[in-house]
């Protein structure tokens, strides 16, 4: 998961870790497990839809705390 090219280790596992559950899960199994959005939607009980807007969203809030935004 490359969000900003100057990004440490750190920082992102900060950004992460202070994301709500399922946008932390979801994440993780798509960038760290390499999981589908049907196979994340499957063990999320959701759609894949939906996996991709918590993925999303997830996404956008790690960008913003690494500019020194909110979480």
């Amino acid at each position: 998961l490359q969000v900003l090219p100057t990004t440490s280790e750190h920082d992102l596992s900060m950004a992460i870790s202070g994301l709500p559950h399922a946008q932390r899960r979801a994440i993780e199994l798509r960038y760290l497990n390499e999981w589908s959005f049907e196979k994340i939607a499957e063990e999320m009980n959701t759609t894949p839809e939906n996996t991709r807007q918590i993925i999303s969203r997830g996404i956008k809030k790690i960008r913003s705390f690494l500019k020194g935004g909110s979480k």
